[in-house]
């Protein structure tokens, strides 16, 4: 995916350089719109998938501690199936 931001930047560099030489030009204006519109959809999908990956990450490791904690201390009550200085 950054290489696919990496190519939309630098169309919008093209195109901004285009823009530069041919201010008028009602074409490129859109294209620079275009792209802008399509870098920052980027970004907030790249945003989204970023927190759905911690979000996951956050539940596997609650698991893993929930799990961590039943094999210490099995026949506990819930509540107090913790262990002193517990990564959980």
């Amino acid at each position: 995916m950054a290489a696919e931001a990496a190519e939309y930047e630098a169309q919008l560099a093209a195109v901004d350089a285009a823009l530069a030489s041919d201010p008028g030009n009602d074409e490129w204006k859109k294209l620079r719109t275009d792209l802008l519109e399509v870098i920052a959809l980027k970004q907030q999908l790249s945003a989204v998938r970023n927190a759905q990956t911690e979000g996951a990450d956050n539940e596997r490791a609650a698991a893993r501690c929930a799990s961590e904690r039943e094999q210490i201390f099995p026949s506990a009550p819930p509540a107090l199936r913790w262990r002193e200085r517990s990564s959980c």
